[in-house]
């Protein structure tokens, strides 16, 4: 019984560690791609929003003419509203490769049409920013080296002649869709930014919050288990690499010593030279550790002898369980004096073994005392017969009763014998049975 407690205290430790591990771990990554979607899905609806304003100020800009700029913000209108009804289906990386093509889109148009005063350049810094909070960063780089590139060739492009600049920049400062665009393109980006700064700040202050909870309660854990293993009636030692790292209150007692004497210690180095069946303690040890990582899923139970600080030798029943956890192969170690219980034990054969001894002297007792006493009664037996045969004329009555009676007592002094040296003999019978003393009284009266 105390033994099932243990295991089961151990699995529960084991299994208690490893579903707060797990759930953990599920929590922060659901909380993470949770963070992810709002920081894309919001970003999205803004982005929608301007997009379905601009339409009618690209349209005055451009004086009613379908322009490439135009195009673009109909089908960048049109792909981000379907982002948005179906941002529940939709995952997260299609979301993000959609909003990357859109604003490219958009960065090269402008470069091209506008050159270097083009008004989308800064969806670069914001593009490259937002990227940031949900992609890897080697990812990000990858994708701002692409947007620079783009910029680059655009300014080579100019720069060598192969694109002519026609843009009347006088006719567009003067028109207030210009003004007008430009300064929603400040205001979407300002408010994205904002929004996703915000929506960072809120999160780290939560997880904060739940990293506080969550160490207060591993804490408390850590406390539970660390009385439940240090108040153990049991000594319980825990080895990692060969090494004792770990031991309670009942271990010190056991081994008469202080924690300095027992923790960076090998097993063997706190037991004779010599195990009591003659190998040493070294490879012995070496031997059950090498079965226990072997075979992690068995509990085995070897006797162990130890000596204390004191020099006095003690025998335990140690119960070894192994435990893999995220830090290491540890082995947990019940130790179970049982010197006193082996003296005992060793009493009780010796006695056994005297007893054994003593019955049989008692048989053989038996026998030569059966064998003596029925001499005596053979010789009462055999000259009564005679006297009875040879002189049966010669004889009355009366001492003819007297012989009678002396041959049946002799008789029956001669069954007592027989019976009570079979009675000796009973524990030598190789088959006993069952007699039903009622039938036996019946034949016998």
């Amino acid at each position: 019984m105390r033994k099932n407690n243990i295991l089961s205290l151990q699995c529960k430790f084991k299994s208690e560690q490893e579903i707060a591990k797990e759930t953990m771990m599920k929590k922060t990554d659901e909380r993470t791609d949770g963070i992810k979607q709002k920081l894309i899905d919001t970003p999205i609806f803004v982005i929608l929003i301007f997009t379905l304003l601009i339409i009618p100020l690209l349209f005055l800009r451009s004086k009613g003419v379908f322009t490439l700029g135009v195009i673009i913000a109909l089908i960048a209108s049109i792909s981000l509203l379907a982002l948005h009804v179906f941002k529940e289906k939709v995952s997260l990386k299609f979301k993000i490769y959609i909003i990357i093509v859109l604003l490219g889109s958009v960065i090269i148009n402008g470069l091209i049409n506008f050159g270097f005063i083009a008004s989308g350049k800064p969806y670069i810094i914001l593009l490259s920013v937002f990227l940031s909070y949900v992609l890897p960063s080697k990812r990000v780089y990858t994708f701002l080296f692409v947007f620079i590139s783009i910029y680059a060739i655009i300014a080579f492009l100019y720069i060598n002649g192969y694109l002519t600049y026609n843009f009347n920049i006088i006719n567009q400062i003067n028109q207030p869709a210009t003004w007008i665009i430009d300064g929603f393109i400040l205001l979407i980006i300002s408010v994205i930014l904002i929004s996703v700064g915000n929506k960072i700040r809120y999160t780290l202050t939560e997880n904060f919050d739940n990293l506080t909870v969550s160490n207060s309660l591993l804490r408390d854990r850590e406390e539970k288990y660390k009385s439940l293993f240090d108040n153990d009636e049991l000594a319980v030692i825990i080895l990692q690499d060969k090494v004792i790292v770990e031991c309670n209150k009942k271990t010190l007692d056991l081994f008469k010593c202080k924690e300095e004497d027992v923790i960076g210690k090998e097993p063997y180095e706190l037991s004779p030279k010599y195990q009591p069946d003659g190998i040493l303690s070294k490879e012995k040890a070496q031997t059950l550790e090498d079965f226990s990582n072997e075979n992690p899923s068995i509990i085995h139970h070897p006797e162990w002898q130890h000596i204390n600080s004191q020099g006095e030798l003690f025998l335990v029943s140690s119960s070894i369980t192994p435990i893999s956890l995220s830090t290491g192969f540890f082995l947990y170690i019940v130790l179970k004096d049982i010197t006193k219980i082996k003296a005992l034990e060793l009493k009780a054969q010796l006695t056994l073994d005297a007893l054994k001894f003593k019955n049989e002297e008692l048989q053989e007792f038996a026998y030569i005392t059966s064998h003596d006493l029925q001499e005596p009664l053979r010789t009462i037996s055999s000259f009564t017969k005679l006297i009875n045969d040879e002189h049966k004329d010669e004889l009355s009555e009366d001492l003819k009763t007297y012989i009678n009676f002396i041959s049946e007592s002799s008789d029956r002094l001669r069954d007592l014998i027989t019976n009570l040296l079979d009675y000796t003999r009973l524990g030598n019978l190789e088959k006993t049975t069952l007699v039903d003393c009622n039938v036996l009284i019946k034949e016998i009266l």
